[in-house]
């Protein structure tokens, strides 16, 4: 309650560039906060599991970062 106090303050008398400038300092902080161990046990999580993926061949490497559209199944969903 407090910090959001304070934001609103800033955010009343800043404009433009200082109002960039401000909201970067304050994501660097929120996101400074997150613990290393979380996130990094995540992506290790997320490598073994994708290993496992390829190993017993569900996944094949391709050499494009591209998705291939396929004709069959539901189209996805456009947000408005």
């Amino acid at each position: 309650p407090e910090v959001k106090a304070r934001e609103k303050k800033l955010k009343r008398r800043l404009t433009g560039d200082e109002e960039a400038e401000v909201f970067e300092k304050v994501e660097k902080r929120y996101l400074g906060r997150i613990p290393y161990k979380l996130t990094s046990c995540r992506f290790h999580s997320f490598v073994v599991y994708f290993s496992n993926l390829q190993r017993l061949g569900w996944v094949e490497f391709t050499n494009t970062p591209f998705l291939n559209h396929r004709s069959f199944g539901l189209p996805r969903l456009a947000l408005a």
